[in-house]
């Protein structure tokens, strides 16, 4: 997991989906999930039963004519169905989502898991589809036969045979590396001319230190050191050209030795730096982003497995980790650890 990167709390993952857009939170949910499957198959076995009640709700759609945003792999529809007469047949399905997400304590504020657990059926459910099974199968053997290889070598590397689905959650967890550009943009003052290159066109770096009075006196902006003034004999004969354009500080050997010249321009570059690292975060603070935190004992997530969805105590989950690690851990380690882990993968604690 990458620590310091920005994000905003708000746009961390797709609404209604299991699509995730950072990536500090997208691998430790995975992981999270993947030690959920891996401890508690049984949460798998119990999915699979939900393809009764999908199925009710497929027949259901299909009856009442509803279209795609109205599809029953939608929690935001399956939800509604209770009160939204369009939906009743979703009820079923509603019902069996929650129970499974009270049974495993997957709770969480932003209804990732109910997303998640949703999606993993709906794929479940059209593998399952004996028109799904004879299209594997179909396209099994024109891959065997254009590659000249038997059915045994290409189920090694296919994710699942004819007859054999996976239901898997991990697999249906989706990262989409797509910057929140046009919102940053949307909340930001003086800033119309949208640029997917966001500080690239509005707040380059440019160290190029001009306004030489405010810089001496020990007192400058950073404007002060992005101070790119066009120089020209004649404003009328001016012409961009990167070696006569602008003026600047440079060095003059009649006055200065190189080594006190460059002194007092790494000094000033230091202090660029400085100002520049500054505003920038403090353009992302102003807008709502915050910095993520790094998580790297994933330990603690086998923690959080343990107490959250298989009950375990503080104390039984300290003696565990005592006794497998040969050191001791205090309950006020473990309580610390799979809470910033929970905080992390959205799970609230019970």
């Amino acid at each position: 997991m990458k620590s310091s990167l920005y994000y905003h709390p708000q746009r961390v993952i797709v609404k209604d989906s299991a699509i995730i857009l950072n990536s500090a939170h997208y691998m430790p949910i995975k992981h999270f999930v993947g030690l959920l499957e891996e401890k508690v198959p049984q949460c798998i076995h119990d999915l699979k039963n939900l393809t009764v009640q999908y199925s009710i709700a497929t027949e259901w759609s299909l009856e009442k004519g509803l279209t795609g945003l109205e599809d029953p792999s939608l929690w935001e529809i399956v939800n509604q169905s209770d009160e939204n007469n369009s939906f009743a047949g979703y009820l079923p399905l509603k019902k069996g989502l929650i129970e499974w997400i009270n049974k495993y304590k997957l709770f969480s504020s932003t209804g990732f898991y109910l997303s998640l657990a949703l999606w993993s059926v709906e794929v479940y459910y059209k593998q399952c589809l004996e028109t799904e099974r004879e299209k594997r199968i179909a396209h099994m053997k024109k891959t065997c036969e254009e590659l000249e290889i038997s059915e045994a070598q290409y189920w090694v590397s296919f994710p699942y045979e004819p007859n054999k689905e996976v239901l898997s959650l991990s697999k249906e967890i989706v990262y989409a590396n797509e910057r929140d550009t046009e919102a940053l943009y949307e909340s930001t003052e003086n800033i119309t001319e949208f640029d997917d290159l966001f500080f690239d066109q509005n707040f380059p770096f440019i160290f190029a230190p001009n306004q030489l009075y405010l810089i001496l006196n020990g007192d400058p902006s950073i404007d002060d050191f992005e101070d790119l003034k066009p120089h020209s004999k004649n404003e009328e004969d001016y012409k961009p050209n990167p070696a006569n354009s602008f003026s600047g500080y440079g060095w003059d050997p009649r006055e200065d030795s190189w080594r006190e010249y460059e002194k007092r321009i790494d000094c000033w570059y230091e202090k660029y730096k400085h100002m520049y690292k500054e505003r920038t975060e403090s353009i992302l603070y102003e807008n709502g982003y915050v910095r993520s935190k790094a998580k790297r004992n994933i330990e603690h997530y086998s923690w959080l497995v343990y107490y959250q969805i298989l009950g375990w105590s503080l104390k039984d989950i300290a003696n565990h980790w005592s006794e497998k690690n040969e050191s001791a851990f205090s309950e006020d380690t473990i309580w610390k650890g799979l809470k910033s882990a929970a905080e992390i993968v959205y799970i609230n604690l019970r």
